[in-house]
């Protein structure tokens, strides 16, 4: 399909004169505007300092000027005083409270199997003890929390 059946050249859409006309002057237009508006926004600024001479208004002194000489920084806290985080045994990064008493992060599982903290392949958690079985007959009586 040629370009000019569907209003296109090599640069783009081709637009009647009319249209070009119009859009022209309208950008012209607007910018002639921005430019009275920022001619009449330096005048204000300009008028500024004379006006507030004129009405007795005098700028507030300038702030004190600080001391030359530099602040003290406060001590830092003696290492000895600060409690140490437990760390890590696999990556030797800093524990949450709740994983202190594990003393490792977490693995995770993935496709392959365990991974720890370092994407090393681990052991898996140790299996949780399962609830022991009911000794009586559970067909005939339900469990209590089923009630």
């Amino acid at each position: 399909m040629p370009l000019a059946q569907l209003g296109l050249n090599k640069s783009g859409l081709v637009l009647p004169q009319d249209l070009e006309h119009k859009l022209s002057d309208g950008h012209r237009g607007i910018r002639h505007k921005a430019a009275e508006a920022r001619r009449h926004a330096e005048q204000d600024n300009l008028r500024v300092p004379q006006l507030a001479v004129q009405a007795g208004h005098h700028c507030p002194p300038p702030p004190p000027t600080p001391p030359s000489h530099p602040a003290s920084r406060p001590a830092r806290p003696d290492r000895n005083s600060v409690p140490l985080r437990p760390r890590c045994t696999v990556c030797g990064g800093r524990l949450a409270d709740v994983l202190t008493r594990h003393g490792a992060h977490l693995s995770i599982r993935t496709a392959d199997g365990w991974v720890d903290c370092l994407d090393r392949p681990s052991v898996p958690p140790r299996p949780q003890p399962s609830p022991a079985a009911p000794t009586h007959d559970t067909s005939a009586e339900p469990w209590p929390h089923a009630a």
